[in-house]
């Protein structure tokens, strides 16, 4: 279970934040919380998609 301690997730957050070029640097020690969004599932689209331009 060495993924989940605390530290190593914070780790692996600001290395997954630090890959974008234009990111603001954030080191493991300014990762103050992680959490996650859970969306409702949502019925299939009910409109066929536009043609492209």
């Amino acid at each position: 279970m060495d993924k989940l301690r605390p530290d190593s997730v914070a780790a692996r957050v600001a290395a997954w934040h630090n890959r974008h070029p234009l990111a603001r640097r954030v080191t493991p020690a300014q990762v103050q919380s992680i959490g996650y969004v859970s969306l409702p599932p949502q019925p299939p689209y009910p409109f066929p998609p536009l043609p492209p331009r």
